[in-house]
């Protein structure tokens, strides 16, 4: 029912005037493009691009000038990048992400993703020597020794090491359901489709890598502050654009609150 509303509400003929404005507006956020904020095709790679490398000049060039951090991660990693850059401008944020591939050491998935953390890992950190570094990812539980593993290996090499959490996710796209529960006139619509699992990941990364000495960016507590989830901008439009990937406002937003939170790269 929701999937059928959702496609209902992208259509602007029809039966427009039976539909808020506000919820086609926010509706149309279901075909926002990432390309440019996540820098696809030269500091994001997807399936598309099995046969292409960073651009090393884009992506993995140290400033002269500024404290240089490396973001390594997979989509979940590449949302973040342009909110950083905006809410921290006197950071360098260099960027090799690659979609549904964790940024770990241990080798648990296609030959592509094992072959790209490899570079990553044993050439680009060495060639780069960043000041720090932040590991993001749509971390699931069986993650968890990996990710200590992996940062404890990093630690070795005396570079500050940043595990961003998981962030708060949704059963179906978030401005379907922002459109829907608008049109439904239904304030709760949204929190009752929040993917419980999320919480649950990010307070057993929060509790052992505490434990383990090892920094936590909880990045579903910054959202979510009581448990209160932020969905929009201030404009009224949604901060993520699927389940879970932030749109380029979202990010900042995002990262704003990071910074005003205390968070430093």
């Amino acid at each position: 029912a929701i999937a059928a509303a959702g496609i209902a509400l992208s259509m602007t003929q029809g039966w427009p005037a039976r539909i808020p404005h506000s919820a086609i507006r926010i509706g149309e956020l279901l075909d926002f493009k990432p390309d440019t904020p996540y820098r696809t095709g030269n500091c994001y790679l997807n399936t598309s691009h099995r046969n292409k490398r960073f651009d090393r000049a884009s992506c993995l060039t140290p400033s002269p000038s500024k404290r240089n951090v490396l973001l390594i991660g997979d989509s979940h990693g590449a949302h973040l990048w342009h909110g950083l850059s905006v809410a921290y401008p006197n950071t360098h944020f260099m960027q090799v992400t690659v979609s549904g591939c964790k940024p770990l050491l241990a080798s648990h998935y296609n030959r592509w993703c094992a072959e790209l953390q490899e570079e990553i890992f044993k050439d680009v950190i060495h060639q780069l020597q960043p000041e720090s570094i932040l590991l993001s990812a749509r971390w699931r539980s069986s993650h968890l020794q990996d990710v200590i593993d992996t940062v404890r290996q990093l630690q070795s090499k005396d570079i500050k090491v940043v595990v961003m959490g998981r962030i708060v996710e949704y059963q179906n796209p978030l401005p379907q359901l922002m459109a829907i529960g608008a049109w439904r006139d239904d304030s709760t619509l949204v929190n009752r489709q929040r993917v419980t699992e999320t919480k649950t990941v990010d307070l057993q990364f929060a509790k052992a890598l505490k434990e383990q000495g090892i920094s936590y960016i909880s990045t579903r507590s910054a959202l979510c502050p009581n448990d209160v989830c932020t969905i929009a901008t201030s404009e009224g439009l949604p901060i993520q654009f699927d389940y879970g990937h932030l749109t380029a406002d979202g990010s900042k937003l995002l990262a704003l609150r990071l910074r005003a939170n205390g968070f430093s790269p």
